[in-house]
């Protein structure tokens, strides 16, 4: 029997709970097949004068009328909010959107097997502990049903130049230390092909980890796997 424990360290804290973020990831919970390429396309902007111009573009592309300008008008203004911080608290706040909509994602695709509140874990940025064997690196996503059993765990990357060979090995030695119990997985707002040439250009193989590109966000493959 594997042990596992999954400690969150509290300090995504402030850019998770930020009502901006959580304003975004609640109308791309339920709207988001409509919706999710206009706001991936936002989100890989990094700066405001570079949002300002992008969101006008997108405003042009649809009728005034329609249902997807009629949702991304609900949150410009939150999207507008986090782009006018200052850089370092932008990128966070970025990033939390990512991590969010996934932990909300988790939440659901897991209820179906809930048989008791208990058996059901999730974390965001997390340090987890395998069989009394503990990491100092963090997962950005855990979650499980070891009554199942079924765990995975997630680096996600806005993008994807971001990832780091560090980050490749941690989840590769997590698949390893839990028996294969736990699927270790890298999504973000990058195409696949780019994720894997990124995985190539540090010299390293996805092995057992499972990687989600932009593409996934709207056939949400990661739910089913």
């Amino acid at each position: 029997m594997i042990s596992i424990t999954a400690e969150a360290t509290g300090s995504r804290e402030p850019y998770i709970t930020d009502p901006d973020v959580n304003s975004v990831v609640d109308l791309l919970i339920d709207d988001s097949d409509k919706i999710i390429d206009d706001v991936i396309y936002i989100l890989i902007i990094s700066k405001l004068h570079k949002f300002e111009s992008t969101y006008k573009d997108i405003e042009d592309f649809y009728d005034s009328d329609s249902i997807e300008l009629t949702l991304l008008s609900s949150i410009k203004e939150n999207l507008y909010n986090i782009y006018e911080k200052d850089d370092g608290y932008r990128g966070n706040l970025r990033g939390a959107i990512l991590e969010l909509f996934i932990f909300k994602l988790m939440q659901k695709k897991y209820e179906c097997h809930r048989d008791t509140i208990d058996c059901d874990h999730f974390e965001i940025d997390c340090k987890l502990t395998i069989n009394g064997r503990s990491s100092e690196k963090t997962v950005d996503i855990y979650a499980s049903n070891l009554s199942i059993p079924k765990a995975e765990c997630y680096e996600c990357k806005i993008n994807i130049s971001n990832l780091d060979a560090d980050d490749i090995d941690h989840l590769n030695e997590v698949h390893h230390f839990s028996d294969g119990l736990i699927s270790p997985r890298v999504i973000s707002f990058s195409d696949v092909v780019t994720i894997k040439i990124k995985f190539r250009e540090l010299g390293k193989s996805p092995g057992n980890i499972i990687c989600y590109g932009k593409q996934s966000f709207t056939k949400r493959d990661f739910l089913t796997s």
